[in-house]
């Protein structure tokens, strides 16, 4: 089936086999908050749902949810990172010194958000915002990842799908279903609510330590991860999902869902990260990247709460199409 873009009265276009309201089943997002809205799903997480959240801080025990921000961490190939000092003044003498340091980093190495600059699709990001004239060198002037740092205080819910199904990781090219998410809540005993930000452990974190991405030693290693596909992209949008991360590099699977590629990339294009797409352009939702749910899952195994405060703000990057962050889970 190859996907067609129709253009509608109110100038905003859908991504779909037909046309649908936005914001309705099988179709998009765009519009739903009005046309120069920039927070997309993050609109679910009202001041309400905020103050519920912060009551579920309990025991003041927190789980930074970040790797470490170094060298040869877990990330794509290509993304740098470069940390550097200077000693200011008075480097070896007696009396006060002072030192300084510097990053150069690719925004999306590391722990990161994915704002909705970072794919596009017809020559647009989400909300129908043009990309020839809102991608710039100086950075994105609609959609920046700015615009959320407010927006990221939630509760969080852990879905750990891999400890459910009673595995280390779950399988390179694995597709987690809605059935499975929905599995993994009912033997949790948590729900899933309007407004919550899910994280999804996979478990693939693990087997990304083992190796500098994407070699092992001075061998190859084979492309791909588990992760989502289509139907749990439509299950969040149905449950009003404000955000997912995930513990992988990608967060959905690789190789890609056939059905996302089908009902999402149009066949004469560039054929990759459907989901990305579905995600980021057509619903609004933002996408977590590289996050560590280890030792907060071994936690919840334990307690048996999968359910927290999450205050995960990207940094206030003006024009930023991605952001490295240091979630926090507060139980």
């Amino acid at each position: 089936m190859k996907t067609k873009t129709w253009a509608v009265s109110i100038a905003f276009l859908l991504f779909s086999g037909s046309v649908a309201q936005a914001g309705q089943p099988n179709g998009n997002n765009w519009g739903k908050w009005g046309p120069d809205d920039e927070h997309g799903a993050l609109n679910y997480i009202t001041p309400d749902k905020v103050a519920m959240a912060a009551r579920l801080a309990r025991k003041g025990k927190v789980f930074n949810l970040a790797i470490d921000l170094k060298p040869n961490t877990p990330g794509w190939t290509g993304r740098t990172y470069r940390h550097t000092f200077d000693f200011i003044f008075n480097p070896s003498g007696d009396g006060v010194g002072a030192a300084d340091d510097a990053i150069a980093m690719h925004q999306q190495y590391s722990t990161q958000w994915d704002g909705f600059g970072h794919f596009f699709f017809n020559g647009k990001t989400f909300n129908g915002h043009d990309v020839a004239t809102t991608l710039t060198v100086g950075g994105a002037t609609k959609n920046s990842i700015h615009n959320w740092a407010e927006k990221i205080v939630a509760r969080g819910v852990l879905l750990d799908v891999a400890r459910y199904k009673g595995v280390d990781n779950l399988e390179r090219g694995y597709i987690i279903t809605p059935a499975d998410l929905e599995a993994t809540a009912r033997a949790q005993r948590v729900r899933v609510n309007s407004g919550d930000i899910l994280l999804i452990r996979t478990g693939w974190l693990n087997v990304l330590r083992k190796h500098a991405w994407p070699m092992r030693g001075n061998e190859p290693v084979e492309f791909g991860e588990p992760g989502i596909g289509l139907q749990a992209v439509y299950w969040m949008k149905d449950k009003e999902i404000a955000a997912v991360a995930f513990d992988s590099m990608a967060g959905e699977a690789i190789p890609f869902d056939p059905e996302a590629l089908e009902k999402v990339t149009d066949e004469g294009d560039f054929r990759a990260f459907p989901v990305h797409v579905e995600l980021l352009v057509n619903q609004g939702i933002p996408l977590g990247e590289i996050w560590d749910f280890d030792a907060l899952a071994a936690d919840s195994a334990e307690d048996g709460v999968y359910e927290f405060l999450l205050v995960a703000p990207p940094l206030r990057i003006v024009g930023g199409i991605g952001s490295p962050l240091s979630p926090l889970a507060i139980k």
